[in-house]
């Protein structure tokens, strides 16, 4: 299902993030706005979080919603982090509905290339809303 911009992020992604990020430290519930199949859904499930999971189309993650998640007007109940890898194209836009919406905490899979613009400088370096 490449038209919708689908990767499905391998969940050995999720060790280093949960290691060396201290703002997930004692996280328990959690928003997956991009699910795909479910592998960091699945992976963070294990890790005894609750997970609202969701994508625009039903591909395959158990216990998952389908949403878009540009739709959404604010964080699930009780949660106010998000950690997922969207579509590459959306994931700038992903970021700031994800703040705008309620989203304390936004952690996105990314390579690291996307943060080599000067646009994206602005929008997320100087507000300090990256880490």
């Amino acid at each position: 299902m490449r038209g919708l911009d689908q990767f499905d992020t391998p969940p050995i992604a999720l060790a280093p993030l949960f290691e060396h990020e201290p703002l997930l430290s004692g996280l328990t519930t959690v928003c997956e706005p991009f699910c795909g199949k479910g592998y960091l859904a699945i992976a963070m499930r294990e890790r005894g979080l609750t997970v609202f999971a969701s994508d625009i189309a039903d591909r395959g993650c158990p216990d998952s919603s389908v949403l878009d998640f540009f739709a959404m007007t604010g964080p699930p109940p009780s949660c106010d982090t998000l950690i997922t890898n969207p579509a590459y194209r959306c994931a700038m836009a992903t970021i700031e509905h994800a703040l705008a919406i309620g989203f304390r905490v936004v952690a996105l899979l990314l390579e690291v290339n996307f943060l080599c613009t000067g646009d994206r400088f602005e929008r997320l370096h100087k507000p300090g809303h990256l880490r």
